[in-house]
């Protein structure tokens, strides 16, 4: 297990200790829904960043997980644990 990094099903399971919003869980809840195929592990911070890029431009969360995992599927690097590196590549991505 990487240090830090948590499965979607771990940050929903620990929202209360790790202090995610009831927005996040919304989004959580719609990434749980979609990410049956591949399981993807999450940086904590790497997490809030990409929910509050979701929140910023208004993006419905089930849409907004379909461009991330299209990105993902298009992304040269393809990591297995998202970092917030990732997730500012993932906005410029957006803003094209």
């Amino acid at each position: 297990m990487h240090l830090n990094a948590f499965s979607p099903e771990d940050l929903l399971n620990r929202a209360d200790e790790l202090k995610i919003t009831d927005i996040e869980q919304w989004y959580l809840s719609e990434l749980l829904e979609q990410n049956s195929k591949e399981c993807i592990l999450f940086k904590e911070e790497a997490f809030s960043q990409l929910v509050k890029l979701g929140i910023k431009y208004e993006i419905d969360p089930a849409m907004f997980w379909e461009k991330f995992y299209n990105f993902l599927n298009e992304s040269t690097t393809q990591p297995r644990v998202v970092a917030v590196s990732f997730v500012i590549e993932f906005e410029n991505y957006m803003l094209d």
